[in-house]
Order: structure tokens, then C-alpha cells, then sequence
């Protein structure tokens, strides 16, 4: 048993600029050759395996580094609002707006008669308002935040009750002369904001500054005046965001505090709240560094920088530094960069031992070059490519182009700058980061030329476009196999990771065990260091231990197979939207002609979704068969298997499915067949009209031969239209229904597409010869005619 794909190779160690000088020489040498590559390091030319290795890039004596301090963002919590301005505020706010991401601060919450800590995003809220340009504010209501709660989103209820119990009648108090312009009720402001596209248009309303600083009290007053129990000590969070351009100053304390207090002056907020004496509420600032190279090139963060960094800027002992960045640490999380492993960006929550002589609650290590790909949507933070992009028909698609376009034009232009962030109390602002010894800096930060750094990421990406081209191209049948679609998938991932930290939820963890290499870190399996090496198929369990005893004469102990190949239900759905038999069929339509080849006309649909798979319910899962094949030497050939290079020979399961001899293939065959029937049985205009067929839904996924021999058609149909059939009208129809070999199907059809059975059928003919085939047609056949008493009327572009 193969051990590592690749442990016969000897290895070489590249720097990024080598490793891409190498690549040059596959672009004309093939495809296969180049992917092998750009993508596992498998050198065909030389015999070697290439590994990577960045840390060859560190900064040299003579490489200068620019040092920028800089302001980043402000949160503070008050019970009212300070800003010394006039604001906006929403009657009713766009819950997309609420705080539903952690940052990093927590809140004490009183529980019985102990406090106990919840972050500040778990806290039911609400988009209160605005000011500036780029400043808001959000309202929290803590007495909401009860230990069952499921959620920390408002309920419409509690949103009617804040609008008109508290908001409304604050201002009614505060601006008699104005509250007429504000919405009468939650409900008749809802009704005002739908548009007919189905969009809503919040509006906001402006606040005078002479009331901004007693709105907050008002609001409290007047829910405590309804009875609202949830309306006692509710909060405000005042957050800056985005500033550090306009904050940049040099590392020194007087510039520090320049820079700080012109912050304060132009976001309208108050000296005092830097004063631990005079201040109101609690206040966090985002202070940071910005290193950049003077020979503008492109400067990351060594993986092995995170420990040293963090000891030297949050001034802690080594074995705190040691634990929160290790890991497995839950205060840990490690951004990999362009699937290198040894260069990495880092977010950390030190917690109360590590947070330092600054009271640290947050701290990061990041890079620039994300910014060109910056575009939040849905839970990704940089742009991302979707399975329709990757699986269809237009390859490359339009997004890899513009990608591509993006990292070459970046070669050219853009360097990148390596940042340092730490959250701490405002008080401690002009003090953090400051002094800073230069040696581990300069050791953390290693340095690439822009055209190396971001050719990087071209080679990758042009080397998972060819795959994806080759897969669009490939036999429908071969690119739909269980590892062409595990494939699909990989190169999805791996494209988003390039520019972004690579998704790590439950799905994408179950796919990196399928596709990337795994070592054994304290019997804990850790699935992010090597991502660049295919350093072997199997998970190696106690090697050296086997080894000894291998020695000593012991009995040799198996290495557990890992099959690549293998993606959860629950994790190819999340990938693909779609089952993997779905996909099969969505691509794999084997004897049914696209839409494209006749001319384009309007079609009318008939129940797209493709019809459930038969699941025998005998009990032991073995389904007794009904047709005798197999004795007269018939059997259904094999899917084509893709006999490529890169398949494992020891280890494929080249089977396309469980059945193992023509009888049971058949078998399935005849009862999806009759549960295809029903399940595609016309049904009347209307959704509150009846179907035309009584069987319910548990009857027609359990639907044999009895439904179709009841002779008593009141029985199955609440009305039909039937006739007595000759012997040929019954064949003509089972030729539909089971059409001979070489038929095609054509685009304009109802029904039949859509049919688990009918696609089955349909490869068996294209695999299978003729004479096999028109054994199987007669034999099905001659069942249809001796077993049932109807069938329906099935004709050449529809079944009903």
C-alpha cells in the first residue's frame, strides 16, 4: 500500500521567484503537465517535487521600511448620546444594519446574583442612526438579552413597541412642532417604505444638537412610563470607522496626541472621554502601524512573526504570547495568505492574562493587497466566485478573467504594506505602539517584488482555470463522477482562498479533509498547515511507531485509507446547491438534445424538478429482484472511467453505482419507473383545485405495480380520460416510455427530462450495444403487458 503519492520523488526547495521562473517553462508544455505544477509541485521535467518556501524572502539590511501610526476606528458605550452635532436617526431602521458580528468586546449583563459577560453583537439592537459621514450608532436594549433567547434580532413586536412606546413619544416631547413629520405608527411607516419591487426605503429624520444628548434619557423615560420592562438601562454605541488615512502620524508621542485630539475634533465627539477621570461610559480605539517598502514591493507577515509580535507589542510574558498563538487556541485565528502556509496574518483576543499593560482586547496582523479585492456580500469579505461561474458553459468565466486582469495590472502598480492593529481603552491611545523594537519587526516581515508576489497568484489561478475549462469540456459523464465534482469544488475554494482567508465553516472543513493532505499533530488532525504539498493520500497513523514494530517482527498494523473522494451529502448540497445524482443529471442527459439545436421559441415548463430517487424499503436495504438477465449472460456496462495519470490505480472505485448484476440495475429501474409515473401525474389549474390523482404523497413515493392493476380507475383518479388500447397503441407508448437504442430525445418534451427513471434508461442505451439493450426494452416490455391493467397515454414530447 502506497503510503505518499509522492514520497519517491525527491523534493526541492523553490523561493516564490524561482518557483515562478520554473512554471515559465510548462506554459508550453502541456496542460497537464503545467496544472501538475503550478498546483502540487509535481515537476515531470526534472522527476522532483517542489515545495515553496517563502521564509527564503526575509527582509535584507539594506531593504528600508517606511512606519506610519495611525487612528483606525472608535467604539464607545454611553447611556446617551455625546456627539456635539446634529444627527440622523431612523424611525424605523434596516435590520441588515443591526450589530451582528462580533467586535471583540463584551458586555457585564447582572444574572441572578452573580454578572456574567455576553458580546455586544449577541445583544438585541437596532440601527438608531447616524452622523458625519461615516459614523453611527446603534441602541441596545440588555434587558432583552435573556439566557433562552434564540436570537439577538429584534421581533417586529419589539420593534412596534420601541417605535411607539418610546421613539415617537420622545420626540413628541422633545420637538412638539416637528413630530408631525414623523411616521404615525411602525406598521403605516412599513407600508410607506414597500416599494413595488418589494424593496424598502427607510428615511431618516434629523435631530437638533441642542436634544441629541438627552434623547437617550427621553426614550427610557417614556417606555418606563408605558410598563416596558425591557426598557430599563438601555445603551448606545457610538462607532468611527475607516479613518486611518486621515490620522496618520509619525511614532512619537506628541504627534500622537495631535492626532488623536484633530480625530475627536472632526468626529464631533468630546476631549473628555480620553480622561479616565471625567469620561462618559466606556471607550475603545483601534490604533495601528503600517509598514511599507521603500522599493515598493510587497511586504507579508512571516507565520512565525504572530508569537513574537504579540510579545513585543502587548508587552506580555513568553507563555502567554506562547498559548494565544498556538493552534487550537480558541483566542487564535490564522489568515493564510495565497495558500502559503509559512505567511499568514493573524486575529487574536488576548484575554484577561494576555491583554498586557494596555488592556489589549483585540489584535491583528494584516496586509493591503486585499483591499483590490474588497467587496463584502453575504458572509465573504473579498470578491467570490459561485458554482454556476465555475460549472458553466462559458469557461473562462468572466469572473476569473477580471480576476486575472486585477493580479497582473497589481504586478505592475500596486505593493503591499503589512499592518499591525491593537483594540484598547481610549485611555491608552497615544501610548500603544510606541517604542517598538525594531529587530523583531523586521524579522517578522518577509519581502516580495510585486511582479513575483501577485505572479503568484496569477500562475495558481490560470492553472485552476484550465482545469475548470477541461472539466466544462470533458465528457458530460466523466466531469460529473464523484472526484471530478470533489475537483469542481476544490478549484472554488481554492480560487476565493487565493485573495481571501480560505472559508473554513462546517462544509469547507469536510472538503479540505477531502482534497488536502493531513498530518498528525498530537493526534489532533490540523487541516490548515499544508495546503501548498500534496503530500500524500492517506492519514498516517503512529508511522513511526509501525516502523518499531515492524522491527521487532510484530504484526504489521493497516494504515487507514483516506479516500479523496469523498464529500458529505450535507457538504456536496452546501457546494452545489443540489444532490450529487441531481448534478448527474443536470449535465449528464445522455440521449437528450439541448435546447440549442433547434431555433429559439418559447417553451412552457412542466415541473422542472427532478423526480426522487427510489429507495427500496425492505427492511435490509437488499431489494428482491424480478427480471432474469444475468442468465443469459447480460450485463450493464460500467460509466466510462477517466483512465488519466493522475487516477489512483490502487485505490478507485470506479463502480458507478451499488448494483452488481443486470437483475437488480433493472429492478431499480422498474420501480423508479412506476414511482416516476405518479410522481409526474398532471395535476389541475389552481393551486386550491385537487390534483387529478388521489394518491397522496407517501402513497406515490411507495407507488408498484398494484396501483397501476386496479382496474376500478375511480379509485386512483378524481377524473381521467382514458381508452381501450390495442396491442399496438400499448407498444407505441412503452417505446416513449422506454425508448430503443439511438433515440434521441428532443428539447421540446415534457415530463420525460425531469425523470430519474427515463435518464437511467437513457444510459443504458448509450453505454450498452444494441442487442443488450433491445433484450432489456422486450423483457420490460412483456412486464408492462402481463403485470398492469393501465399505463398513460405516452407520446413523443410528453408522458401525460
Amino acid at each position: 500500500m502506497n503510503r505518499d503519492l509522492y514520497l519517491s520523488l525527491p523534493t526541492r526547495t523553490y523561493t516564490l521567484e524561482e518557483f515562478i521562473l520554473r512554471a515559465m517553462g510548462y506554459q508550453n508544455e502541456g496542460d497537464v503537465d503545467f496544472i501538475k505544477f503550478i498546483l502540487t509541485g509535481e515537476d515531470t521535467m526534472s522527476g522532483e517535487l517542489a515545495v515553496v518556501d517563502p521564509i527564503c524572502n526575509p527582509l535584507t539590511l539594506d531593504h528600508g521600511i517606511i512606519a506610519n501610526r495611525d487612528y483606525d476606528s472608535l467604539i464607545g458605550i454611553t447611556q446617551n448620546i455625546i456627539v456635539q452635532s446634529s444627527i440622523t436617526v431612523y424611525p424605523v431602521s434596516n435590520p441588515m444594519e443591526s450589530l451582528s458580528t462580533s467586535i471583540h468586546l463584551k458586555y457585564p449583563i447582572p444574572d441572578g446574583n452573580k454578572m456574567r459577560s455576553i458580546d455586544y453583537h449577541k445583544i438585541p439592537n437596532l440601527h438608531f442612526g447616524s452622523w458625519g459621514t461615516r459614523h453611527m450608532f446603534h441602541i441596545f436594549f440588555p434587558h432583552l438579552a435573556t439566557p433562552g433567547r434564540q436570537s439577538p434580532k429584534m421581533t417586529k413586536e419589539e420593534k412596534v413597541i420601541f417605535y411607539q412606546k418610546g421613539l415617537r413619544p420622545a420626540i413628541e416631547d422633545s420637538l412638539p412642532q416637528h413630530s408631525s413629520d414623523w411616521p404615525s405608527t411602525y406598521n403605516t411607516e412599513m407600508f410607506r417604505a414597500c416599494k413595488y419591487s418589494g424593496y424598502l426605503s427607510y428615511q431618516s429624520k434629523m435631530l437638533p444638537q441642542y436634544i441629541v444628548g438627552t434623547i437617550g434619557d427621553k426614550i427610557c423615560n417614556q417606555l418606563e412610563l408605558n410598563e416596558i420592562e425591557w426598557g430599563h438601562d438601555i445603551f448606545f454605541m457610538h462607532t468611527v470607522w475607516g479613518i486611518k488615512h486621515s490620522t496618520q502620524h509619525s511614532l512619537d508621542l506628541v504627534s500622537a496626541e495631535m492626532a488623536l485630539k484633530e480625530f475627536l475634533i472632526e468626529a464631533n465627539l468630546p476631549p473628555y472621554i480620553l480622561d479616565e477621570e471625567w469620561r462618559e461610559g466606556q471607550w475603545w480605539i483601534d490604533v495601528g502601524i503600517e509598514f511599507s517598502s521603500e522599493q515598493k514591493d510587497c511586504l507579508q507577515w512571516s507565520t512565525l512573526s504572530h508569537f513574537h509580535m504579540i510579545k513585543e507589542i502587548l508587552q506580555i510574558p513568553e507563555d502567554h504570547a506562547s498559548r494565544i498563538t498556538t493552534l487550537g487556541s480558541s483566542k487564535y485565528s490564522r489568515d493564510i495568505v495565497s495558500h502559503l502556509p509559512s505567511v499568514s496574518g493573524c486575529r487574536i483576543e488576548p484575554g484577561v492574562q494576555g491583554q498586557g499593560a494596555f488592556q489589549a482586547a483585540y489584535f491583528q496582523l494584516y496586509t493591503t493587497d486585499k483591499a483590490l479585492t474588497y467587496n463584502p456580500e453575504g458572509t465573504h469579505h473579498g470578491k467570490t466566485i459561485m458554482m454556476k461561474e465555475v460549472m458553466g458553459a462559458t469557461q473562462p468565466p468572466r469572473f476569473i478573467e477580471g480576476l486575472l486582469g486585477t493580479y497582473n495590472m497589481a504586478g505592475e502598480m500596486n505593493s503591499s504594506n503589512g499592518r499591525v492593529e491593537v483594540r484598547v481603552p481610549a485611555m491608552h491611545a497615544t501610548m500603544v505602539l510606541q517604542e517598538l523594537n525594531t529587530e523583531v519587526i523586521r524579522d517578522s516581515l518577509l519581502a516580495f517584488r510585486r511582479e513575483v508576489w501577485w505572479g503568484f497568484r496569477s500562475y495558481r489561478l490560470v492553472a485552476m482555470a484550465h482545469v475548470i475549462r477541461m472539466q466544462a469540456e470533458g465528457p458530460s459523464e466523466l466531469c460529473t463522477k464523484p472526484e471530478a465534482l470533489l475537483l469542481t469544488a476544490a478549484c472554488l475554494w481554492l480560487i476565493n482562498g487565493l485573495h481571501s482567508q480560505p472559508d473554513d465553516g462546517s462544509a469547507d472543513r469536510k472538503l479540505m479533509e477531502a482534497i488536502l493532505p493531513l498530518t498528525e499533530v498530537d493526534n489532533q488532525l490540523d487541516h490548515l498547515t499544508l495546503m501548498f504539498t500534496p503530500r500524500g493520500r492517506y492519514r498516517l497513523q503512529a508511522e513511526e511507531e509501525e516502523e518499531e514494530e515492524e522491527e521487532d517482527g510484530e504484526e504489521e498494523v493497516e494504515l487507514t485509507p483516506w479516500n479523496p473522494y469523498s464529500l458529505t451529502a450535507a457538504a456536496f448540497q452546501a457546494f452545489f446547491k443540489a444532490s450529487q445524482e441531481e448534478i448527474h443529471f443536470r449535465f449528464n442527459k445522455t440521449g437528450v438534445l439541448p435546447p440549442g439545436v433547434l431555433p429559439s421559441t418559447h417553451i412552457v415548463t412542466n415541473k422542472t424538478k427532478l423526480t426522487p430517487t427510489y429507495i427500496p424499503d425492505d427492511g435490509d436495504g437488499v431489494q428482491e429482484t424480478i427480471f432474469n438477465l444475468s442468465e443469459r449472460g447480460i450485463r450493464i456496462p460500467d460509466c466510462p472511467v477517466d483512465s488519466g495519470s493522475d487516477m489512483d490505480e490502487e485505490n478507485g472505485n470506479n463502480e458507478p453505482d451499488s448494483f452488481q448484476n443486470a437483475d437488480e440495475c433493472i429492478t431499480f429501474l422498474w420501480r423508479q419507473f412506476l414511482m416516476d409515473l405518479a410522481n409526474r401525474a398532471p395535476t389541475r389549474h389552481g393551486a386550491l383545485n385537487p390534483s387529478y390523482l388521489k394518491l397522496t404523497r407517501d402513497e406515490w413515493l411507495n407507488a408498484g405495480e398494484d396501483v397501476y392493476r386496479h382496474r376500478d380507475l375511480s379509485v386512483i383518479w378524481n377524473e381521467c380520460a382514458y381508452k381501450v388500447a390495442t396491442k399496438d397503441d400499448w407498444d407505441r407508448a412503452v417505446d416513449y416510455l422506454f425508448p430503443p437504442y439511438g433515440h434521441k430525445t428532443p428539447p421540446k418534451t415534457q415530463n420525460y427530462r425531469n425523470c430519474m427513471y427515463y435518464l437511467k434508461w437513457k444510459e443504458i442505451c448509450q453505454h450498452g450495444e444494441k442487442e443488450m439493450v433491445e433484450q432489456i426494452q422486450g423483457d420490460i416490455k412483456s412486464r408492462i403487458w402481463d403485470r398492469l391493467f393501465w399505463i398513460p397515454h405516452a407520446v413523443d414530447d410528453r408522458i401525460w
